[in-house]
């Protein structure tokens, strides 16, 4: 298994686990020195020096241990969750 501060393997375990709990629209690509995955709402996760990055539904940004993907995995799931009920909503206006 890769450690935290390996992009690629970090990534990639990110990856599987989101798949692993249903989610099924993940795109990424993976770099030695950045990896990046694209999840539905909009929000992308950057892998970088040991952490996971993205912003928040609250425009703040969020840092996540490399190499804790489960939680990572819960903490995007709820993003993603609150982005596509937000969607839901404008398109129901």
């Amino acid at each position: 298994m890769a450690g935290p501060s390996d992009p690629v393997g970090s990534a990639q375990a990110l990856f599987a686990e989101l798949r692993r709990r249903g989610l099924v629209r993940v795109y990424g690509a993976v770099h030695a020195k950045v990896s990046v995955l694209s999840l539905p709402g909009g929000v992308t996760v950057w892998c970088w020096g040991g952490a996971f990055t993205w912003r928040g539904r609250d425009g703040r940004e969020v840092v996540w241990a490399a190499g804790d993907p489960v939680g990572a995995a819960s903490r995007l799931l709820a993003e993603v969750a609150s982005a596509e009920v937000e969607v839901g909503r404008a398109v129901a206006a």
